[in-house]
Order: C-alpha cells, then structure tokens, then sequence
C-alpha cells in the first residue's frame, strides 16, 4: 500500500474548506495506513513450499487478526531480484518484510544497510515453542557460517541443502562398478561408463544455471583451507570470536573452521601481498584434476540446463548427474510415472576427495548448508521488525517447520533438504536419500573475497569455457583467474571502505 498524502500536499491556506477535507482524508488514512502496518510481506519463489506456506500464513493470522501476512510469489529467482530492487528504489515503506536473502545478496545488503541483522532477537524466547531461547533452535555451525563477517546474523535458515551426485544403481550394477570413494575411482568408473557408451556424467553448465561450478567450488575449498593461519580473526581485530582461539588446523576435520571467523580485510591484504593466488602449485593440481573430470561430461555441457541433464539421467542415457538435494523430489515422483520397464533404482553420493594430493589438498566438503535462507529488510522501523520476528517465530517453530515439510511432500512441491529445525522428522524414504550426500561439512565461503560477483563470474567464464573443453592450460586459466581476482580484491577495497587494518571495522561513508 502506498504512502498516504500528508498535510503538505495539495493543501491551500485560503481555502479552509478543503485543509478540513485534507486533514479528514489524512486521518482515514492513518487509520488504513495502521491497517497496512500489521502486514508482513514476504516475496519468495514460486514453487518450494508454497502451499504449505501460504497454510501456515493463515493460521497464523487467525492466532492474530490485526496482523495480515501477504505472500508475492515470483516465478524464479532473476523476477525475485528485479521485484526486490524495483520496490527498495522505489521506497522501502512498501518493500517486502522478508526476502531471500542468499538470491540477493546477503553481504552487500547488510553493509548497504538494507538487511537486518537477527543477533538480539534470536537471544529471545520463541513463545510458539514453549518458550525456548529461538536461537536454541537452529544448528550452531550453520548460524555461524552464514553470518556476515562471522558476526552479524542476517540470515534465518529453514533447512539443510547439499550437493552430490544422483547415481543409477541398475546401470552401476550392470557395468560392474560402486559408488567410488575417491576421485581417482570417480574417473575411473566415468571411463568405464564413456567407453560403454553411457554418458558418465550430465552436468547442467549453462550460463544461468552453471552448477558446474560447484565442483569448483569445492576444489578451490580444498586448496584454501591451508591459507586459513594467515586470514583468521585474531585478538584484537573487530571481528574476532572466542572460537577462533580454539582452531587447531586440522584440515581433515570438516567442521574444524566452521565457527571461525575470516577478517575480510586480512583475506583482503592477503591477495594483494601475493600470499594467496591462484597461481600457486596447489591450485594448478586441483584444476589439473577438474579438467580430467570434464571430459566425461554430457556432450555440450556448457548450454545444457537443469531441465536437459536431469532428462539424460531419468531416461537412463547418464549414469550419473550433479544436482542438489531440492531434487530429490522429482526422481522419487517421475519414477512412479515412467512405465515399470522404464523405472530404475537410484541413490546419492558425494563428490569424492583427492587422496595422495602431492601439494596438501584438503578433503573435498560439500557445497550447500542451509537452503532456504529467509533475511529482514531493515525498514528502521523497530514495531515493524517485531511484527515480522513473531511470524518468523512462529514459521520457525518445531511445529510449524514439520507442517511445512511434510504438507510440501503431500502436494508434489519441492522441498530445499532435510530441516533445520530441531525436533522435525523426515519420512524413511526421503531421509535415506538425503543420508547419500554425506556429513562431510561445507565449504567456507569467507575464504574467497565475493562468491556471489556477478561480474567477476561474467568475465571468467570464457576461460572456464576453454579449460573444461581442453583448450586452455590450468596454468593459463589460473594466471587469468588470479588477475580477475585482485581487480576483484580492489573494488571490495573501495566499495567497503576497508583501511586494511583489521583491529577497525570499516564502513562505507
């Protein structure tokens, strides 16, 4: 609802006639602007939970009838974005209360001032679960590393999401191999499929849907790990956190940095000192080793979609596909609708590790943790943000969250992964899936300068292009990446702030 009209406009100090008819439709208008006060918006993607969403909207409107929870559904993520940035410029009176704030953004939002941060309202009790501290809730680690910087939690997660590799366990049965264990069995069981004429791997590596990238995501993860001694917090600098002093470095445990924090500017210094690049030996064997996995990807893999890898693996022409745990739905589903002739076995495995790394890569983790990741928009209005944390605690809520899950399976939606609020049980089925991505950890964001630059990802694809086709050298490629990086690294200097000392938290003037 907009704005009503105040006193200011269209008022004329010679007709006093029309200043009562003003000031009248003024009052009428604070009265309906009171009305549009309890409403919380939420602007979410059509199609993960929405039926059950919208249930639980209801209910909770009628525990609170002054309070009117509206939902804008968007048909996918890019219409998500260009709502959200239509309706911030045009004000954020009217803006949505509650948004994805991994689609947007979660970082440069925060630091432009347009996301909430969560810290004191999680410390609160949860009234609709029996009065438990919210925070108690969630998952720790998970909490941990989504927050911005390591400290301000600006993100509310409502389930676990991972990646691994969906496999045919009646084309696995019929050549004779298992689910491999690491990355050398991994290309050998692609070797065998290749040479029987099945297609090893489909993987969907078109530019909107470059998942791809994950397998590099985890590569670069297992390279960076080491890098850790030289970026983490320390006493003293403004982002420190008691766990920090507790980090051992030990690169076969999984969770060892999880609770950690990276000081960005540190990480930042790090680059342009020359003791973090891409150009290293470690990254050159990670990317050796990726460049042997994407020849046994589906023909024309760089303009496949989502929609065309998952037909090669449900029709049985892949033996394998990369996708995330928000798909085992369609499996489980389509299965039941393909002719029984048709019909075949499946199950999940993670991306396996390089083992005997001769540089110290770390072990592979997983790309994923929390998957559907609601943040605030900070309106500077503290009646509104309490309006919005008492529906989010309650959609947040034991209850509610085994609601959601369970209604999303009954009406064929799509769930993110398993929940990530305690006390919420999955069916037997659904469970062993998720079980095959493996409790490996996840990898930690913190140690690249931006993940999620758009223009950074658009200027390095050509190469990623040319490596996965085998036209490029991994030393060549990585000489680009790593000049893509540090004119990476200067613009988050400029746009942050950042003085590079790392005892003073910068902010943007």
């Amino acid at each position: 609802m907009t704005g009503a009209p105040d006193g200011r406009r269209g008022g004329h100090p010679r007709a006093p006639c029309v200043i009562v008819l003003l000031f009248l439709l003024g009052w009428l208008a604070s009265m309906d602007n009171a009305g549009a006060g309890g409403r919380v918006l939420i602007s979410t993607v059509k199609g993960f939970y929405t039926t059950a969403l919208e249930e639980l909207a209801k209910q909770y409107m009628g525990l609170h009838p002054d309070v009117t929870v509206e939902i804008n559904l968007q048909p996918d993520n890019l219409s998500l974005k260009r709502y959200y940035t239509a309706q911030m410029a045009a004000g954020r009176r009217d803006a949505p209360d509650i948004v994805h704030g991994n689609i947007l953004g979660v970082s440069e939002n925060y630091h432009a001032g347009r996301f909430l941060a969560c810290n004191a309202y999680l410390r609160e009790p949860n009234p609709y679960a029996g009065g438990v501290t919210w925070e108690s809730l969630f998952d720790p680690v998970f909490l941990n590393s989504l927050a911005v910087d390591g400290i301000h939690y600006c993100i509310l997660p409502l389930d676990y999401v991972a990646v691994g590799i969906f496999y045919n366990k009646d084309l696995f049965e019929r050549f004779g191999v298992v689910p491999p264990k690491s990355w050398a069995e991994w290309i050998t069981v692609c070797k065998v499929f290749h040479d029987g004429g099945v297609t090893p791997v489909s993987v969907p590596g078109a530019a909107n849907t470059d998942m791809a990238a994950w397998i590099v995501g985890m590569l670069e993860d297992a390279c960076l790990r080491r890098f850790i001694p030289d970026v983490i917090a320390r006493p003293g600098d403004w982002n420190y956190v008691p766990a920090n002093a507790g980090y051992g470095g030990n690169l076969d445990d999984p969770y060892a940095d999880q609770l950690i924090t990276i000081n960005p500017e540190r990480l930042m210094k790090a680059f342009l000192d020359g003791r973090m690049s891409y150009e290293q030996p470690v990254f050159v064997e990670a990317y050796t080793h990726l460049q042997e996995l994407t020849q046994y990807y589906e023909f024309g893999h760089l303009g496949t979609d989502q929609t065309g890898a998952y037909n090669l693996f449900i029709t049985g022409k892949a033996a394998m596909w990369l996708i995330g745990s928000w798909r085992i739905g369609s499996p489980m589903r389509d299965m039941t609708e393909l002719p029984p002739d048709q019909r075949f076995d499946w199950g999940v495995f993670p991306v396996p590790s390089i083992k005997g790394s001769v540089h110290g890569l770390a072990p592979m983790r997983g790309i994923g943790g929390a998957g559907h990741q609601l943040s605030v928009v900070d309106k500077g209005d503290e009646e509104q943000h309490r309006r919005v944390m008492d529906f989010l605690m309650f959609l947040y809520a034991p209850e509610q969250a085994a609601y959601l899950t369970r209604r999303t399976l009954e009406v064929g939606e799509f769930i993110q992964g398993a929940p990530m609020i305690k006390g919420v049980k999955l069916p037997p089925e659904l469970a062993e899936k998720l079980e095959g991505f493996g409790r490996r950890g996840y990898i930690k964001g913190d140690l690249l300068p931006d993940p999620n630059d758009s223009d950074t990802a658009l200027r390095i694809r050509p190469y990623s292009q040319l490596l996965a086709l085998g036209r490029m050298t991994p030393k060549a490629f990585l000489r680009k990446k790593q000049a893509l990086t540090l004119r990476l690294v200067r613009k988050i200097i400029a746009r942050r702030g950042y003085d590079l000392d790392p005892t003073t938290e910068d902010h943007v003037k």
